[in-house]
């Protein structure tokens, strides 16, 4: 993906240059925000990181799924969803060493956060 994107109107009017990020989570225009659809937050989480969020202490994880720090928030959340599980340990890509957890609730917040143009830093 580029850095920026322009959107434009019928006619070549510009009606939008921004950052993936900012289109997304701040549609300037009904027609920007219809443009980059309904489903603009689960976009948001293919930009995002589960490194992007803040974990939770590890405490007794068991047998929760493993979420690899660099896995965007989407999969994150679709290996959440699809494990029945509302928690995930993250483990470093390349050691493999527990970073933390991470909850389906961390990544609602976060992407309320972002839709509302506060990146979590």
């Amino acid at each position: 993906m580029g850095d920026k994107i322009a959107i434009l109107k019928e006619g070549g009017i510009l009606a939008q240059y921004d950052t993936p990020e900012n289109l997304l989570a701040a549609p300037n225009s009904e027609f920007v925000s219809s443009f980059v659809g309904a489903d603009r937050v689960l976009k948001m989480l293919s930009l995002l990181r589960v490194s992007d969020a803040e974990l939770d202490p590890p405490n007794g994880n068991g047998d929760l799924p493993r979420l690899r720090e660099r896995m965007t928030l989407r999969d994150a959340l679709s290996e959440l969803i699809g494990s029945g599980v509302e928690r995930g340990v993250v483990v470093s890509d390349s050691e493999d060493r527990i970073r933390g957890t991470l909850s389906i609730e961390t990544i609602r917040r976060l992407s309320s956060r972002a839709e509302a143009g506060q990146r979590d830093e």
